[in-house]
């Protein structure tokens, strides 16, 4: 991540890549406390100076926590929250790269490197959430467990392809999308089965990245496991 003062523009291409994280998780059981998170960097700083001036750039974090508000012998009330950003920073990416390039010269977000399929993806899929690709999100949810089952109850926001109106070519009509959902789910056992349902009702903001084109929509969804 970090190179030699000895570096200039033209060995910092787009198409080379490093990454680092730093994970930690600190869990009290007699507390009935969890905490963890995760800060990660992609692409060296060219030299110490910029790694000084930039800690944010091309940075990503997560961050989360569980907590359980009531146990007993029969019930175990739990709540839980955990959000992720990697929208761009302000670090200016448009100074790095091939001058002769104009495409460097826009802010990109991390798995980006010559194109997308070089990046961190598996058969074209992200290595990791959907808002990590200059974005954010989060999920605040509530859970409650006993010898019957589980009942579930979630908020969740997701903002995608935040750094896509900063690219001239793509032109004022595209937005970010932005969903955000409210969810309920509940999980019954009996004998061996597992029976399961859940309602969610969401809005998507920008649909297809399309601006002011919002969807309402309503999800249910039946399970059964077992044998």
């Amino acid at each position: 991540m970090l190179q030699g003062a000895a570096l200039n523009n033209a060995d910092n291409i787009e198409s080379e890549n490093q990454i680092a994280s730093v994970f930690f998780r600190w869990a009290f059981p007699g507390a009935g406390f969890e905490v963890y998170g995760e800060y990660a960097r992609e692409d060296y700083s060219l030299d110490t100076r910029r790694f000084i001036q930039y800690p944010d750039d091309l940075r990503a974090y997560s961050f989360g926590f569980q907590r359980v508000l009531r146990a007993s012998a029969k019930r175990l009330n739990v709540l839980r929250f955990e959000l992720v950003n990697a929208e761009l920073s302000a670090a200016d990416r448009g100074e790095r790269g091939d001058p002769e390039s104009k495409v460097l010269y826009r802010p990109f977000p991390l798995y980006l490197h010559g194109v997308t399929r070089q990046g961190h993806t598996n058969n074209g899929l992200f290595l990791g959430s959907a808002e990590a690709y200059g974005g954010a999100g989060f999920r605040l949810g509530f859970d409650q467990f006993d010898a019957r089952g589980r009942r579930s109850l979630t908020l969740e926001r997701s903002l995608r392809l935040d750094w896509l109106p900063s690219q001239s070519s793509v032109g004022p009509a595209v937005q970010p999308d932005v969903l955000w959902a409210l969810g309920g789910e509940a999980v019954r056992f009996k004998g061996r089965r597992e029976f399961g349902v859940s309602v969610t009702t969401m809005i998507d903001l920008n649909r297809n990245l399309v601006q002011k084109h919002d969807v309402f929509n309503l999800r249910t969804a039946f399970s059964v496991r077992g044998w």
